[in-house]
């Protein structure tokens, strides 16, 4: 009698398959990574077919471990049965969940992006590797300090304090003896006058000398020392602002105060007839102002700029005062003196200067790539341009979210640095230009175009910021020359009435025994205007801001060179106010 394997229990009989194909399911269902109903439907199919497929085997005449075996290797890989089946169950959902997903998957991506984004330029750091301070500071390395200015002026300045902060206030300039506040500038005059000597050492000097980044905060120490107020203790320095931008220059007010300490020790020697001693004192202010002009910030020559006018100005006047007594005497000083002699070279504008701190801005605004490029960094651009004060086309810099905007459309290193270059270059060339030259206002235009191009003022925003229009200072500097051409022209005229009883009927007759070089005028390219009256006095002027000969007139204007600002129609040299 034969006998057969025995069959399988049936599915609603059977608890459970054989382990073997059990685990098999187990490795299927989890390698599908599908919803959990759709774990369940998977599961069930699987189990249904091997349960199938025993039944069918064993009646067949197969042993149940054949049948479990034949079926196990029957199935072949569970993990690509498992991608498969997830590919079908997948492709069977609904439209609309197809579409959710895809709409999920590409906001997610966005917000990765971005947020990689964000992460890549809100953690940059800056590596600057240039010393501009030190670069600034090079020239110094080889002068003596025997033969530089700063170091003998600060010892003085700092021993004529506090008295020397009386000479500060903005109205000591126009008081003159006989004035209700006179008495009191008198007494600090007798203060002071001991130490014009040391004064005048200090700017015979051949060199300025002050040395940026170390004289400040130490002539700033020793300031509140000697007035017993010491200076408000400074917060901590980020080291992550340009030192350039840092640099301290404390004496500059001192510096203004001792000239205009000296205009008025110069209008008291006059009253008591020491005319010599009144020159001096005004010589050693043009002596100063001319050692401001050839540093490298552009606020020290300004400072100069004024410092030399206000000698000018003066000497202008005495010389009126005066100029029925001088004597050949006094004449041959006048022409010994420093305002005569001196060199103009630096009296003219040095605007390119300025590239010195954007260079040192961008070392530490952008990142670097070892090639000279990088990207700018968001946190180093709203810290910089709110260290400055804002700047043009910088208004979001003031969040994070403004700066991280910019950066991610901003220009990058090589390529901002070539930009304000090019706009300095262009611009400087048209500020170059003649006073009476429309074209200069090109220069400012150039910048303005910058600013309110909706493109260009964010993709250089920090040239906005940085970069003023720098047209006022050149014209500043350049009459500030003229005023000291003035002075020389006015020595000139009555050098020639001291020979010949007389004034000369033209300008040109002056040259070249009493004036090497006709001087021209800034706002005309001729000559400055002389008319010589009947009874022998004169008038000197240049035609002044609105380029018009208005007969040497000093009615009030609206200046057309400064917006909101007034001016004398003509700038009158001769006869003084």
């Amino acid at each position: 009698m034969s006998t057969t394997a025995p069959s399988p229990k049936s599915n609603s009989d059977q608890d459970r398959l054989p382990d073997a194909l059990s685990d098999l399911v187990n490795r299927v269902v989890r390698g599908t990574r599908l919803w959990p109903s759709e774990r369940r439907d998977v599961r069930a199919e699987l189990e249904s077919h091997f349960r199938e497929g025993l039944i069918e085997l064993t009646g067949e005449g197969k042993s149940l471990s054949e049948s479990v075996t034949y079926l196990r290797d029957d199935f072949g890989d569970p993990k690509l049965a498992a991608h498969l089946i997830r590919r079908g169950k997948k492709r069977g959902r609904p439209m609309i969940w197809k579409a959710l997903v895809s709409v999920a998957a590409v906001c997610g991506a966005t917000l990765c992006a971005g947020a990689g984004y964000v992460a890549y330029v809100a953690f940059g750091k800056p590596t600057p590797t240039v010393d501009y301070v030190a670069k600034i500071n090079e020239p110094l390395q080889t002068l003596p300090i025997t033969d530089r200015a700063w170091p003998h002026l600060r010892e003085a300045m700092l021993q004529m304090l506090p008295a020397l902060d009386l000479f500060s206030g903005s109205t000591i300039q126009s008081a003159k003896p006989g004035d209700a506040e006179w008495v009191k500038i008198a007494e600090g005059i007798a203060t002071l006058r001991p130490f014009v000597p040391r004064l005048v050492e200090a700017a015979t000097k051949p060199y300025w000398g002050y040395v940026y980044g170390m004289d400040g905060p130490e002539y700033l120490q020793q300031r509140g020392t000697v007035i017993n107020k010491p200076p408000e203790p400074m917060s901590e320095i980020d080291p992550l602002i340009p030192p350039t931008l840092r640099m301290l220059l404390p004496h500059l007010s001192d510096v203004r105060g001792v000239g205009k300490f000296l205009a008025q020790n110069a209008k008291d020697l006059v009253r008591t007839g020491d005319f010599a001693g009144a020159w001096e004192s005004l010589d050693t202010i043009h002596h100063l102002g001319m050692h401001q002009m050839s540093s490298r910030t552009l606020i020290e020559q300004l400072v100069g700029a004024s410092l030399i006018k206000l000698a000018n100005g003066e000497m202008q006047a005495m010389l009126h005062a005066m100029r029925d007594r001088l004597t050949p005497a006094d004449l041959d000083m006048i022409h010994a003196s420093h305002v005569m002699t001196g060199p103009l070279d630096s009296l003219r504008p040095q605007l390119k200067t300025e590239a010195f701190f954007f260079e040192d801005a961008v070392q530490y605004v952008f990142t670097d790539d070892g090639n000279g490029n990088g990207r700018l960094i968001p946190s180093q651009f709203s810290k910089i341009v709110g260290y400055t004060g804002p700047g043009q086309g910088t208004a979001e810099a003031g969040t994070d979210a403004g700066a991280i905007a910019i950066a991610a459309i901003h220009a990058d290193r090589r390529e901002t640095l070539a930009k304000y270059h090019e706009v300095l270059d262009r611009t400087v060339e048209f500020w170059s230009l003649p006073l009476y030259d429309l074209r200069r206002g090109e220069g400012n235009a150039l910048i303005l175009k910058l600013a309110s191009d909706t493109t260009e003022s964010k993709r250089f925003a920090l040239i906005g910021a940085l970069l003023p229009a720098l047209s006022m200072a050149d014209q500043i500097v350049r009459e500030t020359r003229q005023s000291v051409l003035a002075t020389r022209t006015l020595v000139g005229l009555l050098g020639y009435q001291a020979d010949h009883q007389a004034m000369p009927a033209r300008l040109a007759d002056i040259a070249p025994k009493y004036l090497c070089e006709l001087p021209t005028d800034l706002y005309s390219g001729m000559l400055f205007k002389y008319q010589l009256a009947t009874d022998g006095t004169f008038t000197l002027y240049s035609v002044g801001h609105n380029l018009l000969d208005d007969n040497a007139s000093r009615e009030k204007i609206d200046d057309p060179m400064r917006h909101g600002s007034t001016t004398e129609s003509d700038l009158v040299f001769w006869p003084p106010k």
